[in-house]
């Protein structure tokens, strides 16, 4: 490699980095935003808290969409590696109440991220794809906990997954004003009875 060969890569490798850090920024910003609370903050808000012009934002993502998008692969990042762990062995009142603890763990250390996944999926048509992959998590998650709930019928098995959900957590912990014991016990108790019901031994 010749020295203005070596020069210009030198240059486009500093790009590179440069545009990798600014992008990485603009993310850190959005999700700190969204972790305080503004749950769908405009383009002007994320740059502002970013350091960076308004017109840099869409240099790297290309709407608002694609942040957003962006977005959701970190929470993704966060959410999968901690729900694809292996249950305890034991019976299956302890795993339920192994999964109840792991999920509460992640409602409240995601809550406005997920809350602000929840408002995309139904203001933004992409959000809904989105919204149904972390279904598709939630639901591999419970089946390695719980295999039981298969030999259910459709119906019961989507009560579960209501009863598990993030929805579930955000009612009982901020509409009823439980702590977070209370809420996993109120948890654990609807499953355990709809599966007495279905004669499951718990």
């Amino acid at each position: 490699m010749t020295v203005r060969n070596e020069t210009e890569y030198e240059l486009m490798d500093g790009r590179r980095n440069r545009s990798r850090r600014t992008r990485a920024r603009i993310l850190d910003a959005l999700q700190g935003l969204v972790d305080e609370g503004v749950l769908v903050p405009t383009s002007e808000e994320v740059a502002r808290r970013a350091g960076v012009g308004h017109r840099t934002v869409f240099r790297h993502f290309d709407d608002m969409e694609g942040l957003f998008e962006g977005l959701h692969e970190r929470l993704d990042g966060i959410l999968r590696p901690l729900l694809e762990t292996e249950p305890p062995s034991g019976p299956v009142g302890e795993r339920l109440a192994a999964l109840v603890e792991l999920r509460a763990g992640l409602f409240e250390r995601c809550r406005n991220l997920l809350r602000s996944e929840r408002l995309r999926s139904l203001s933004a048509d992409s959000g809904a794809p989105r919204f149904r992959a972390l279904a598709d998590i939630y639901r591999e998650n419970l089946l390695r906990y719980l295999p039981e709930i298969e030999s259910l019928p459709p119906a019961d098995q989507s009560a579960i997954e209501v009863m598990l959900s993030a929805e579930a957590f955000e009612l009982l912990a901020r509409g009823q004003q439980l702590a977070r014991p209370e809420v996993e016990a109120a948890m654990v108790r609807g499953v355990t009875r709809m599966l007495e019901r279905e004669h499951q031994t718990i």
